[in-house]
This record gives structure tokens, sequence and C-alpha cells, in this order.
């Protein structure tokens, strides 16, 4: 038997906390060993959503990732922010993220949103075309999920393609 993460039961047991296949970089602890067997955030993501490949490079090496609640991490984010430069990095990285690691339809399926967006957006826009000029360099890096942890991500996809299903056209 296995829990909506794909992890068996007994294997979701020996967890010390509940499953989860992602986290916020500045409110999370996580092992050495697994950041480093993992690779680390990716210096050419720069910042805003780099945890993401972190996050499933780890649990395509089987680690685990889950919510301690008695574990307590203090985060002290610089004063100084520019929110359309974040939102920038965030959609080029998330873009990036599905290119890299997901099966195609899921690729074109978050490229066509975005390129959606894009046309009202400006920020979007930037985004798309700050992606797209990456898109050479990423193609030799793309390594899909294992199935396993594919089917995981997917479970994400699913409350959003309904929300797009069943939106009335404008």
């Amino acid at each position: 038997m296995q829990d909506p993460f794909g992890k068996s039961l007994a294997r979701a047991a020996e967890m010390p906390g509940p499953s989860l296949i992602g986290f916020l970089g500045g409110a999370s602890a996580v092992r050495r060993a697994a950041y480093l067997e993992a690779g680390g955030f990716p210096a050419w993501t720069f910042i805003g959503g780099e945890e993401e490949l972190l996050a499933a490079a780890i649990l395509a090496r089987h680690w685990w990732i889950c919510y301690l609640p008695k574990l307590t991490v203090h985060h002290f984010p610089s004063p100084i922010r520019d929110a359309k430069l974040r939102k920038l990095y965030l959609r080029r990285n998330a873009l990036w993220f599905v290119w890299l690691r997901r099966p195609v339809p899921v690729a074109l399926r978050s490229t066509f949103d975005l390129a959606r967006e894009a046309v009202w957006d400006s920020i979007c826009r930037r985004a798309l075309l700050f992606a797209l000029s990456g898109l050479p360099l990423l193609l030799w890096r793309r390594r899909v999920l294992p199935p396993d942890v594919e089917r995981q991500f997917a479970l994400l996809d699913r409350p959003q393609q309904a929300r797009t299903e069943t939106t009335p056209a404008s």
C-alpha cells in the first residue's frame, strides 16, 4: 500500500513527519549529505524557485523531505526586495524546472500557460523571453524525473489542470 506521494506506507511510517515534495529555501533545514549529493542550489537559477530543482534531485536520490513541527528555522531575508525582479526569476525558474525535469506534455503546457499570461503581463513576457534564451544551455541538462517522483509532482498538477479546464472562456 502507498501514501499519496507514492512512498510505501512502511517507508512513510519511518519518516519523522508528513511527506513533502518541496520546501522553501529560507524556511527549511536540509541534511548536508543530501544537499551535496543532490548538487545543491544551481547557481544559474540565481534566486526564486531554485528549491524546486534541489527538492526534485533529493527525491530522485531516494532521500526524504518531510515536515517536522518541532524544528524551528530562522530566516533573516534581506530588507532590500525587488518584487518585479523576484517574480521574473520565479516564473523563469518554474519554466526551466519543467523543461529540465518534467515530461514533454507538462513542459509544453507550462510554456503555453506562461505565453498566455505574457500577452497581458510584461513581467511574464520578460520571464518567457529570459527562459527561452537559456533553452540551448538547458537541453543538455535535461533529466526527466524517475517515474515514482514524477507521480508525486503530477499530483500537484491536477488542481491546476482542473482550474484551467473549468475556467470559462472570456
